[in-house]
């Protein structure tokens, strides 16, 4: 998990500096990251038990928007979602980051 929680910080910079600007450490994307979590832990399991931070890169990188700063703006502007932390926003932005997980896996050909 310190790896995973590692590379997101790397990804997002600013997002994992600024917990009064950016909703990444707040309840809502600590949630949303843990959610996702399990799905991560059984690709890391499948290839191998590679856990590397290389591994994690490239298969957050799948999360396309989400895994940058601006999609987790919590400041002036930001979009509603990132105001809050309830269970429909986490559950929303954790199945639209489940969707882009396989849609990468058809691409990728890695489908059962």
């Amino acid at each position: 998990m310190r790896t995973y929680w590692l590379v997101i910080d790397e990804m997002m910079p600013e997002a994992a500096a600024d917990i009064v600007g950016y909703a990444l450490h707040r309840p809502l994307g600590a949630y949303v990251f843990h959610d996702v979590l399990p799905d991560f832990i059984d690709e890391a399991r499948n290839a191998g038990g590679d856990f590397s931070p290389e591994f994690f890169r490239k298969k957050l990188a799948d999360l396309q928007e989400w895994v940058l700063s601006e999609a987790w703006n919590a400041g002036e502007g930001a979009e509603p979602i990132m105001q809050t932390s309830s269970r429909k926003a986490i559950q929303y932005i954790a199945a639209q980051m489940r969707t882009l997980l396989a849609e990468a896996h058809k691409l990728d050909g890695e489908v059962d």
